[in-house]
């Protein structure tokens, strides 16, 4: 950008008697003209305006200062505002978090850190934080169908101190919502896998087929039904996408719900029961179909196939 009627080079304190003031102030200014040529043409403008109506030294450094405490705030305004952290997120999870924020550019994408996805959004680990796991839109027409993310974190808030028979939700840890860059929200990270990707690819989970293949198939149906049921009259939300991928088991043999992305609160004049008994059955057929294949799958000839 180039503002007219501005001398790029101008140096307002080359008659300074100090030299070393001099050089400070010929640094500051040239690093203030390079950097307010990044700024919109107005906003631009009126600070180069403020700028040459300065003469004094002391003048100068705390038009420098002013400066960098606006850049300071723009930067919080466009990119750190739109990071919201769960209060109850403990210190480690809070640096892990801010953390994050910087990075999340360069990980969406990246195969190496892929862990899931939908049909609108991915979710991906980050080495930078091995407590968290991040879901991003990736097709943000298609996401605008069900619910807007801030809606979707706050489910999983409601729900962050909600256990029932052994199952619950991943904790939610923060929201980011970005008009250019996307949304995004991070989460607890579970030491597991969801239902469909176990059946998907067996050689990267023997040791989750193992677990299960020894687990009480009746009484985990009964646990996820029971968890939805009493989630419905708790909280009045239905979940509304409870297949196999959505389903989340860890190396405890714990289970977990995840990605309210089509999620619903009851309102008046919403059938809701309807919800609630596709729920329900989802939950029983989804189950039962996952452990009928599980049944197919021979541990023997997937260590054998790798050997």
């Amino acid at each position: 950008m180039s503002i007219e009627g501005v001398p790029q080079n101008s140096n307002p304190a080359a008659d300074s008697d100090d030299a070393t003031q001099k050089t400070n102030i010929d640094v500051a200014t040239e690093k203030f003209y390079k950097t307010v040529e990044k700024l919109p043409t107005d906003m631009a403008s009126s600070w180069i305006l403020k700028f040459e109506d300065l003469d004094s030294e002391n003048e100068l450094e705390k038009f420098f200062n002013e400066f960098d405490t606006f850049l300071q705030n723009r930067e919080l305004a466009l990119a750190g505002n739109s990071l919201e952290i769960h209060p109850e997120a403990d210190a480690r999870i809070r640096e892990e978090v801010l953390k994050v924020h910087e990075y999340i550019k360069k990980t969406f994408g990246d195969p190496n850190y892929f862990l899931g996805n939908g049909a609108t959004a991915e979710v991906y680990t980050l080495p930078i934080a091995p407590d968290l796991c991040t879901k991003y839109i990736h097709s943000q027409d298609a996401y605008n169908e069900n619910n807007h993310m801030r809606k979707e974190y706050g489910f999983l808030d409601e729900l962050h101190t909600f256990s029932h028979a052994g199952v619950r939700t991943p904790k939610p840890y923060f929201l980011r919502i970005h008009p250019s860059e996307g949304h995004s929200y991070g989460m607890e990270r579970i030491e597991g896998e969801n239902l469909s990707r176990i059946l998907e690819e067996p050689s990267k989970n023997i040791e989750l087929i193992t677990l299960l293949k020894t687990l009480d198939r009746q009484r985990v149906e009964e646990s996820l039904v029971s968890y939805v049921e009493t989630m419905h009259k708790q909280f009045k939300i239905t979940h509304n996408d409870l297949f196999k991928r959505n389903i989340m088991v860890d190396t405890e043999g714990n289970f977990y719900i995840i990605d309210f992305g089509k999620a619903k609160q009851q309102e008046i004049g919403e059938d809701h029961e309807v919800f609630q008994k596709s729920d329900i059955a989802r939950t029983q057929s989804e189950v039962r179909s996952f452990f009928k294949k599980l049944d197919e799958i021979d541990i023997d000839d997937i260590v054998i196939s790798d050997s």
